[in-house]
């Protein structure tokens, strides 16, 4: 009785070890991007949520009615906070000495 007890606690480390080695592996998340703020507005379960990353992409996405957890939209990708680069004119040490003397 004792060694059948010892064997299935054996037998089930084994299939925990195994599990963590085979899952451990290969788990990854479904986005590239880390979440850097969010926001919403509303109750918990009805009103506009605002998520983030940490490039400056904002996504939103609308709980409507129903019980908790129910009427989700797909995020929509509103814009970037940052918005649009501006180009800077390149100037050299030389052409700025040559400019003020």
């Amino acid at each position: 009785m004792f060694l059948k007890k010892v064997f299935f606690a054996s037998a089930s480390i084994l299939m925990l070890a195994l599990a963590y080695h085979l899952g451990a592996q290969s788990a990854t998340a479904q986005g590239t991007q880390t979440i850097a703020g969010f926001s919403g507005s509303g109750s918990h379960c009805s009103g506009v949520f605002y998520v983030m990353t940490s490039n400056g992409d904002v996504y939103g996405s609308a709980m409507a009615g129903g019980p908790c957890g129910t009427g989700q939209s797909v995020p929509d990708y509103i814009g970037n906070f940052w918005g649009v680069t501006t180009r800077a004119a390149t100037q050299s040490f030389g052409s700025l000495k040559v400019k003020y003397r």
